[in-house]
Parts: C-alpha cells; sequence; structure tokens
C-alpha cells in the first residue's frame, strides 16, 4: 500500500521510464524484423548458445514483468489513478515479451519443424483443400 503522494508519483514516473525503455527496444525489434532498420553485424558469428541465451533471456524478462504485474494487482496499485494506465501499458509490454520470445524459439531453435508446417500447408493450399472458417461448425 502506498502511504502517500509522494510515493504514487515515485512510482508513476518509473513505470512510465520502464514501459518508455519496453516500447522503444520493442519498437526496434519489431523494426529489424519487417527489414525497415538494418540489422547491426555482430562482432562474432552467433551460436546456437548465444540464441539460446537470448531467448532465455526474453522469458526472463517476461517472468520479471508478470512478477511485477501480480504484485502490483496484489497490492491494489491498478486503483490509483495515476498507476492504473502504466501498469495496463506494462500489462500490454509483458504479452509483447512472451510473445517475442516465444516467436524467436519457434523461428531460430525449430526451424525444421516450422518448414515442414509451411510446406504442408502450401501444398494443401495447390491441392485445394482449402476450407472457409465460417462453414466449420
Amino acid at each position: 500500500m502506498l502511504k502517500d503522494r509522494t510515493q504514487t508519483l515515485y512510482l508513476a514516473y518509473h513505470l512510465r521510464r520502464l514501459n518508455n525503455r519496453l516500447e522503444g527496444f520493442f519498437g526496434q525489434v519489431y523494426e529489424m524484423i519487417e527489414g525497415k532498420r538494418p540489422v547491426p553485424e555482430p562482432d562474432e558469428p552467433p551460436t546456437p548458445e548465444n540464441t539460446q541465451d537470448a531467448i532465455k533471456a526474453l522469458h526472463q524478462l517476461h517472468g520479471v514483468l508478470s512478477r511485477i504485474l501480480n504484485l502490483a494487482k496484489c497490492r491494489r496499485l491498478t486503483n490509483y489513478s495515476l498507476l492504473s494506465a502504466q501498469v495496463r501499458m506494462l500489462a500490454r509490454l509483458e504479452e509483447e515479451a512472451g510473445e517475442l520470445a516465444d516467436w524467436f524459439e519457434m523461428a531460430v531453435l525449430q526451424q525444421e519443424q516450422t518448414k515442414d508446417v509451411f510446406d504442408r500447408a502450401r501444398a494443401e493450399k495447390e491441392q485445394g483443400d482449402v476450407y472457409d472458417l465460417s462453414q466449420i461448425e
């Protein structure tokens, strides 16, 4: 529970800073994925261990943000007008971190399985085995 208005303002300020930094980070990542921003050249070629470490770091970020959100809800911080918007934005960014980690894991670590799924879908489309979802009950 927050004791006074100073603590509320302090927490709101830091939540806003965290949200802005996370938004900037995710924005840069998405721009690189979409090809709008050049991907920086690494000093050394990426190894599977480096890739797994990066994915693990994204999963850890997701876990930390999830714990922060759970504590914020338990402490009823969403009831404070100065904090509720920042907590909601943090919830959106927490979900985005999890989705990005899952996407990288699927795209990088499970390339062969992902390729097989898309190849099968392409073959089914070429054969005409496509169904309208509105007709399926």
